[in-house]
């Protein structure tokens, strides 16, 4: 018989979808081997209301193809610097312990496991009650089953930190009839 040592002190908890503040609790940079770009792992606890003390893990890469998360939570955390250049931002990971963001939660299904994870960070200041609030009002005004148009979700996309500038909209174009469509088949 084996006696194994296990740490599950990082595990991700499942806790039901909505806007929590997260505090980091525990950190690492990793790089997979054979991987181009390190990540930063994080473990965040959850500070209040009556999931308080679980744990939110998320994975943050260096990949440039991931810079939209790392800078949506670097803004929610007050770490980005706005004198630089966004693509030559500085993290100094001394400073992640106690860090406070609030964010939207939502389970993910990973090798058929439910794990809830951040999908969106926001300041810590924010209120949660305005979030949902603001996210009712944009479902509401969306055209047509409850989605936003591109150029909105983009719009929001960079006012979030979750996404790159949209190019200026002379005006928008006029969507074709579906006769149209049919007849350029």
């Amino acid at each position: 018989m084996a006696i194994l040592n296990l740490d599950l002190s990082a595990a991700s908890e499942t806790v039901p979808e909505g806007y929590y503040l997260l505090g980091v609790f525990d950190y690492k940079v990793k790089k997979k081997e054979g991987g181009e770009f390190p990540y930063v792992d994080l473990t965040f606890k959850i500070q209040e209301g009556d999931y308080a003390g679980a744990r939110i893990r998320e994975v943050l890469s260096l990949n440039p193809a991931a810079a939209f998360k790392m800078a949506n939570f670097l803004k929610a955390a007050d770490l980005y610097d706005e004198d630089l250049l966004a693509n030559k931002q500085r993290l100094d990971t001394d400073d992640l312990p106690g860090i406070k963001v609030y964010a939207l939660i939502k389970d993910e299904v990973f090798q058929g496991n439910a794990q809830s994870k951040p999908q969106r960070y926001f300041h810590a200041d924010s209120d949660p009650e305005e979030l949902e609030e603001q996210a009712r009002e944009k479902a509401l005004k969306a055209p047509g089953r409850g989605r936003a148009s591109a150029r909105e979700e983009a719009e929001d996309a960079y006012l979030s930190g979750t996404g790159p500038r949209p190019a200026p909209a002379e005006t928008e174009p006029e969507e074709e009839s579906i006769p149209a469509l049919r007849r350029r088949r």
